[in-house]
């Protein structure tokens, strides 16, 4: 990259010789430097005189560098033969300085540039190079005359790495050179045929930095420059206005051309320039736009002679108009800055002032072959930067009227099939037969005063004589008359002459020197030469080769020189000029290569062929080698390349691609190294391929033997189901018995045994050895269950085909895996599920148990019905067997005396149990009373059975209900403001009378163990039908006897009654409807009854629940069923 850089730098530097002008790049590379082409001709009569610019004045261009001879001479390998870009020129500035000594009207010009080139190759780096400048010039506004030139640049150039390009700050230089005196490029009024030269001094300064070279010193050189109008005509360039350019070309001080420009009058400017600079190479730029500022006021200088002696007072007028119209009282300066005159002027009414001053003696800095000097006259309007100028040309001969014709003045266009161009002394002035020429020849007016008309004679090559009109001439003024002639087939060859005269008859008088009226022009008659040239069709590369053009023939005799330009690598051309016409070349790449030879003769006649050549690329050379020759499968080995050429490589540091065709290489597939791991047994070969880089692809191989080794890693994995079991810091699987286990081993080895791996297995070898499983692979798995608990031992053993055993980690070719097999606890996994039942209502469990499949069928299950109770003596009350089985169906019949919960237990052979408690939820039943009545029409003073019978509970609750009997709740019998709360008679059956007549309310309440509930009955008392009080009265004496007798019989009876009850104690509870079977219909008969007197409003049951039990002591003066009837007068009268 150093060299990369230092070319970089160098190449910045070119851009600033001693005549350096700012530079601009196109991709047409067919710019000729001196050929200029024409689509018309015309005739031009005036004077070309200096012009002025003002501020935004642009000018656009677009070129290129020529720079690959130069590069490649000075000893960088490179395909670089353009930097193209654009520049941009623009008037920035109009101010007051002093140039030379002389307070000067200047312009600043700057110009931005940008210039590239893409995928080059310097020193073997590809990439892209990339110049920026910013260009200054100080231009004197008088002669435009270049005082200083100052530019920035920076260089970049993107090298490409991989797929990236990595950007190089390669340089930024800053480079001033300034010229004294200023450099006159230009010597108005321009004139074909005018030559000039300059003498100055040159002062370079360097400043910037850079990475990669030092930073040059400051230069101070004495210089010299010249310059000519070689011709007027196409440029080349197609621009409104630019047909008739004027070709100014510079020479450097050993007179040999160093550039060209065509000035073109329209554009105030350069249409196109061209500079070979001394260093070697080239720099082409052409007009693109031209955008002139806008110019409301304009100023024209009209000088009295533009052409006057020395020290003569002439007049001048200065005129300013805006838009064509003239301004009046316009303040501004005149300025003739060669002899520090300056005035303050102002215009006239008719916006001119006229002035007079004196032309002074001052010599000109450019010496010219046309003049003694020629200065510029400026008239300035500062506060607007409007500038006018014009020439003022000084000679020491100087008549009223000179008409001149001047040889060096002439131009011509030659026209050649579709080919024309205009010829000047660079090219040579020359033709062949059919050549079409036109001849402008000039003629000048060097005098004072206008010339009269008059006319030219013009004598032409054929012999035949022609007149044409040349018009009055005012001073400096220039009238060109054109001549045709197409040269004859038989015209012979040599030298013919065109003679031209002007004022032919000599009637001008006023002409003070006729000398000069006269001219005579040559041109060269020859014939084309034939180029023939002669090469080998393919050679390879770095074979010399002599390519010759000697076989050429020139008609016209003399002497002819060979230019050659040979295809080079990257596509561009190397143009090499050999006087003997013959080249020795050699290609350092393959391809297929143009080869141009020009023959240019004497008369600078051309004749150009072409030939091709194929150069075939060398192939690459590389030598493979390794250090083992033998190594056992699964080591490593390394295989190198030793050695590796490409004779013709393009890039020295990397001459050759490497590939290894084995993706394993440790050091990847590209290298000079291939490490590899051989996995394989047997024979070994690894290759290689080089590729060059013209793609040419060698290869090379190198096989080594593989030999085998025992398998080796021995692994093992223990899983129940997808769970992988860890062993303990014993080594020791753990396990359920039961539980499938699967035993997972693995090894490794070479490719070729992996597959063929045996594996033995002996999953039982301490209980059952004779059990062996054999499998073959690169893996192997078994699986095993063990339905006993305890420490089990498994086998392994694995070889491979050749009988090599795997030495596993504890130095043994058998592996024993100990697996500690766990017994299972039993559990309890499922349970019925229940609802809440009411008392004697069934209860079902089911219980559902798990084991291992050795343990469920001996499990023993069990119910204990009572937990608090130790029924089998063991000390312990919740380990009970009620009952032995999954299954239990149990009936509670006293929700009082019902458990929390039961337990359940299962115990495996094991002796783990599991056990569950279960809760036990049994409801008492809330009673459901039933009252009835034995009479349907009772009546008053009558006796009333009251009966529960019918009244619905469990059994256990029927036996131990309590009734309570309100006989009538709309009296409050025991005084406590409730009268519907009276416990007035108790017991299932009571009798009552009533005193009175109407409906009785009556009120039954029963109660279990907690739960009450009431029904309501109403009794419709009829009135008795007789007066029972005068009854009374009239039969005292009977009834007393008669309650006597009453009295007597009711105590026997309850006695009798209290026997029979302790006997019906004896048999089973049962329900009041199973004691009074006898009376169902006697009941249903009764339902019937009361469904009528409802109907009738005899009798109404209304039933209340009560959760409360509220047992009092029932009043005492009521009479108990006791009191009236026994309790078997009371169930016979049911029973009727």
């Amino acid at each position: 990259m150093r060299k990369v850089g230092g070319k970089a730098i160098l190449l910045s530097l070119l851009l600033f010789s001693s005549i350096s002008l700012t530079m601009l790049c196109s991709e047409n590379k067919n710019l000729e430097h001196n050929l200029q082409y024409k689509n018309n001709i015309s005739s031009q009569t005036g004077i070309v005189d200096v012009q002025s610019w003002q501020l935004n004045d642009n000018w656009m261009y677009e070129g290129y560098l020529d720079v690959g001879d130069f590069i490649t001479s000075s000893g960088v390998s490179t395909n670089i033969e353009y930097l193209s870009g654009a520049l941009e020129k623009t008037v920035t500035e109009i101010y007051i300085s002093e140039i030379d000594n002389h307070s000067s009207i200047t312009y600043k010009l700057e110009s931005i540039g940008n210039y590239e080139a893409n995928n080059v190759n310097l020193d073997g780096q590809n990439g892209d190079i990339t110049v920026d400048m910013l260009t200054t010039e100080i231009i004197r506004a008088s002669d435009m005359a270049v005082v200083s030139q100052s530019a920035i640049v920076e260089i970049v150039f993107c090298a490409d790495v991989l797929w990236f390009c990595i950007d190089i700050d390669v340089a930024e230089l800053n480079v001033t050179n300034s010229y004294s005196p200023a450099l006159e490029g230009l010597d108005f009024p321009l004139s074909v045929g005018e030559t000039w030269s300059v003498n100055y001094h040159q002062e370079t300064e360097y400043s910037g930095a850079s990475n990669y070279v030092d930073i040059p010193e400051d230069t101070n050189d004495e210089n010299s420059s010249s310059w000519s109008v070689v011709s007027q005509g196409y440029s080349g360039v197609s621009y409104t206005g630019c047909s008739q350019s004027y070709n100014i070309t510079t020479y450097n001080s050993d007179g040999e051309v160093s550039g060209y420009r065509w000035y073109c009058p329209a554009i105030k400017g350069d249409i196109k320039s061209s500079f070979t600079e001394s260093i070697g190479f080239n720099a082409v730029h052409e007009l693109t736009t031209y955008q002139p500022s806008n110019r409301a006021n304009v100023i024209e200088i009209d000088i009295q002679y533009p052409l006057s002696p020395l020290d003569t007072e002439i007049s001048a007028w200065i005129n300013v108009t805006n838009q064509g119209f003239p301004i009046a009282n316009q303040t501004m300066e005149f300025r003739y800055e060669i002899e520090d005159e300056i005035r303050q002027i102002v215009t006239d009414e008719n916006g001119t002032c006229h002035l007079e001053f004196s032309t002074g003696n001052s010599t000109d800095d450019s010496i010219s072959n046309s003049d003694f000097a020629s200065h510029g006259i400026i008239s300035w309007i500062s506060n607007q930067n409007v500038i006018g100028v014009s020439s003022l040309s000084m000679d020491l001969d100087i008549h009223e009227v000179d008409l001149v014709t001047r040889n060096e003045g002439v131009t011509v266009e030659r026209t050649r099939g579709n080919n024309t161009i205009t010829l000047d002394s660079s090219i040579g002035f020359n033709a062949i037969s059919g050549d079409h020429l036109v001849f402008s020849v000039p003629v000048l007016n060097r005098g004072l005063i206008d010339s009269p008309p008059t006319e030219l004679r013009v004598d032409s090559p054929d012999g035949n004589t022609a007149f044409t009109y040349v018009p009055s001439l005012s001073s400096l003024e220039e009238s060109r008359v054109e001549i045709n002639w197409t040269v004859p087939e038989n015209q012979i060859f040599g030298s013919t002459h065109l003679e031209f005269l002007v004022d032919p008859d000599e009637n001008i008088s006023e002409d003070g020197n006729k000398s000069n009226n006269q001219g005579i022009f040559s041109v060269y008659i020859g014939a084309l030469p034939t180029a023939m040239l002669s090469l080998p069709s393919v050679i390879n590369t770095l074979d010399e080769v002599v390519i010759s053009g000697l076989s050429s023939v020139d008609p016209d005799g003399g002497n002819y020189v060979c230019e050659f330009d040979i295809e080079t690598i990257g596509g561009g051309f190397n143009t090499i000029l050999e006087d003997d016409c013959e080249l020795e070349w050699s290609w350092n790449d393959d391809g297929n290569f143009s080869i141009y030879l020009t023959i240019i003769d004497e008369e600078s006649d051309q004749s150009s062929t072409i030939a091709s050549i194929i150069v075939l690329n060398r192939p690459p050379e590389i030598i493979l080698a390794s250090n083992y020759d033998s190594i056992p499968v699964l080591s490593e080995v390394t295989f190198e390349i030793t050695e590796r050429n490409d004779p013709d490589t393009q890039t020295p540091n990397s001459p050759v691609d490497i590939l290894w065709n084995n993706t394993s290489c440790k050091e990847g597939q590209i290298g000079l190294k291939c490490t590899v791991n051989v996995v394989s047994e047997g024979e070994f070969s690894i290759g290689v391929s080089a590729t060059d880089d013209d793609g040419e692809t060698v290869f090379a191989t190198y096989a080594i033997e593989v030999t085998n080794i025992a398998p080796y890693n021995g692994q093992i994995e223990v899983y129940t189901g997808t769970q992988k079991i860890t062993p303990d810091n014993r080594g020791v699987f753990t396990a359920d018995e039961g539980e499938i286990l699967t035993v997972r081993a693995w090894a490794s080895d070479s490719i070729n045994d992996i597959d063929s791996l045996q594996f033995s297995w002996s999953p039982d070898a301490e209980n059952n050895p004779e059990i062996i499983h054999r499998k073959q692979g690169s893996e192997s798995f078994i699986n095993h269950t063990y339905n006993y608990s305890g420490l089990q031992l498994a086998t392994l053993q694995i070889v491979d085909n050749d009988g090599a055993p795997l030495i596993f980690d504890n130095g043994e070719e058998i592996l024993i895996i100990p697996i500690e097999i766990l017994n299972i606890n039993p559990s309890i996994v499922s349970l019925n599920q229940r609802l809440p039942v009411e008392e004697g209502e069934e209860l079902l469990f089911e219980i559902g148990v798990f084991d291992s499949f050795n343990d469920i069928a001996d499990l023993y299950s069990c119910f204990d019905i009572d937990p608090l109770l130790d029924s089998d003596s063991s000390g312990q009350t919740n380990d009970d067997c009620d009952y032995n089985s999954n299954y239990l169906s149990y009936t509670w019949e006293d929700a009082s005396t019902v458990p929390e919960y039961i337990i359940f237990h299962v115990t495996d052979d094991d002796g783990a149990t599991a056990s569950i408690e279960i809760e036990i939820d049994v409801r008492n039943v809330r009673p459901t009373p039933v009252a009835t009545t034995d009479e349907i029409n009772p009546v008053q003073g009558g006796i009333i059975s009251l009966s529960a019978n019918g009244t619905v509970d469990s059994e256990y609750d029927i036996e131990n209900m309590i009734y309570h009997w309100d006989i009538d709740i709309s009296v409050d019998s025991d005084n406590d403001g409730d009268p519907s709360n009276d416990i007035d008679m108790q017991g299932r059956w009571v009798q009552v009378i009533y005193e009175t007549e109407g409906k009785k309310n009556v009120k039954l309440t029963v109660y279990d163990e907690s739960e009450s509930n009431s029904v309501y009955m109403v009794v419709n008392v009829a009135k008795s039908p007789f007066d029972f009080t005068t009854s009374v009265k009239q039969n005292s004496a009977s009834i007393l006897l008669i309650i006597l007798i009453a009295t007597t019989g009711t105590i026997i009876i309850l006695r009798n009654k209290e026997n029979k009850e302790s006997d019906a104690r004896e048999k089973s509870t049962v329900s009041i409807d199973q004691l009074f079977d006898e009376s169902n219909n006697e009941l249903e008969k009764e339902k019937i009854m009361s469904e009528n007197k409802i109907e009738k409003g005899s009798i109404e049951i209304i039933t209340e629940t009560s959760s409360v039990i509220n047992l009092e002591e029932p009043e005492k003066d009521k009479m108990t069923i006791n009191e009236i009837l026994s309790e078997e007068d009371i169930e016979a009268l049911f029973e009727e």
